[in-house]
């Protein structure tokens, strides 16, 4: 009987993972994860409007307009749905539908705390506890919710300052108060006592240049202490012997702003990639196509759509797999060319191979194009020297309303 488990982040950047190109931010559990999978390179975000995040992963719309909860739809085929999730008072109130079981871990976020305070080490060591008790039946989805990197971000003790000397915050040879060693097999090892930056002399906004670096330096931190969490809560399922027979898909909702487009803090002038591009890998049982990439173009409702595929048998009016397998197997689909993301206060972005064309929320102000691949970060805006491409491009943006209150 199917089993599978989904490990979701509300926020997290893609460029600060391995598995999407970075090569000096330490991400190895994740890393190998990805070597096991399949990876969706085009994966983006739809709503991103925050009461609404990860919304998109549990509701399926309907030919009628209305929309059916994905654990409605499973508990039809008989499948139980367990959900572990990570809430704080900006998380408590977002929409979820009703789970057989629903564990939330109450977290709270501080400064200096110690690594198995993270509220991803909490999480995990929740499921692990609930694995552990056997709890995780034949015909059960696991879903397991991380907020990801919350904002402020603030990455444990033993972490705070591993990245400094990438952001030129120290020395290469300045002393740090580190603990994490990418080959520690998950234990502690001793640091020295000697902070060589202190974070409480810097006052932010008095030099811009200076919060990015520490912004990314802080990010990349607590990335590296996800990464730990993920870790072992892979450790467990291999030790269960869970994962062997497991469909395992690891995604996200959002990414993330770290001083791209405008200086942190402060609202970009389009939806960016950094914020739209997302994680999505997928962990086959049988380790088929395992590192491999795909270039499909992707979005939260497929996730939700292969997990209904997973666990119920082809019907006469979804006869074909979901979209994911199909992409996953190379079978002959319909190519999506064109993906649409929406945020609130920033506006549209409609993604083809060849340009991103950015609409604001005020229709009064001029959209941006930007050509693609040339322009990957975003700077170069040519709608003034395309304006049929942004005329065929616009037409993918609603009328009149959002994604969320449509």
């Amino acid at each position: 009987m199917p089993r599978a488990i989904v490990l979701s982040f509300d926020q997290l950047h893609a460029a600060y993972l391995g598995s999407h190109g970075n090569d000096w931010i330490e991400t190895p559990y994740l890393d190998r994860l990805a070597t096991e999978s399949v990876l969706f390179d085009a994966h983006y975000a739809d709503d991103l409007t925050p009461e609404f995040l990860g919304k998109s992963w549990w509701w399926l719309p309907t030919e009628g307009g209305a929309e059916a909860a994905l654990t409605s739809i499973l508990r039809r085929a008989g499948v139980r749905t367990t959900c572990f999730a990570e809430t704080d008072l900006s998380t408590s109130a977002r929409r979820s539908p009703l789970w057989d079981e629903l564990v939330q871990i109450p977290v709270e976020d501080h400064e200096n705390a110690a690594e198995d305070e993270l509220p991803m080490q909490q999480l995990v060591a929740s499921v692990i506890d609930w694995l552990d008790a056997g709890q995780f039946a034949d015909n059960s989805l696991l879903w397991i919710r991380s907020r990801g990197v919350p904002e402020p971000w603030y990455p444990p003790a033993d972490f705070v300052d591993l990245y400094f000397p990438e952001f030129e915050l120290v020395d290469d040879e300045a002393p740090t108060t580190n603990k994490y060693q990418p080959d520690d097999a998950l234990d502690e090892t001793d640091a020295s006592d000697d902070a060589a930056f202190d974070l409480a002399l810097v006052t932010p906004g008095e030099d811009p240049e200076l919060d990015v670096r520490i912004a990314r330096a802080l990010y990349a931190s607590y990335v590296t202490a996800i990464d730990r969490a993920v870790g072992r809560l892979v450790h467990a399922l291999e030790q269960t012997g869970l994962l062997a027979d497991t469909l395992v898909i690891v995604t996200a909702a959002s990414g993330q702003l770290l001083g791209e487009h405008a200086p942190v803090g402060e609202r970009p002038p389009h939806l960016p990639a950094e914020l739209t591009r997302t994680l999505c890998l997928v962990r086959l049982p049988s380790l088929a196509m395992r590192g491999t990439r795909r270039q499909d173009f992707v979005q939260p409702p497929d996730v939700v759509e292969a997990l209904v595929d997973w666990f119920t048998p082809p019907s006469p009016s979804s006869p074909k797999p979901a979209y994911l397998f199909q992409a996953i197997r190379g079978d002959d689909r319909p190519a999506r060319d064109r993906i649409v993301s929406f945020h609130p206060e920033l506006g549209w972005s409609v993604r083809t191979v060849s340009a991103v064309y950015c609409q604001p929320i005020d229709r009064a102000l001029a959209p941006r194009l930007f050509l693609q691949p040339f322009d990957r970060w975003e700077f170069a805006d040519t709608s003034g020297q395309q304006p049929d491409l942004v005329e065929q491009l616009a037409v993918a943006v609603p009328p009149l309303a959002t994604p969320s209150s449509s």
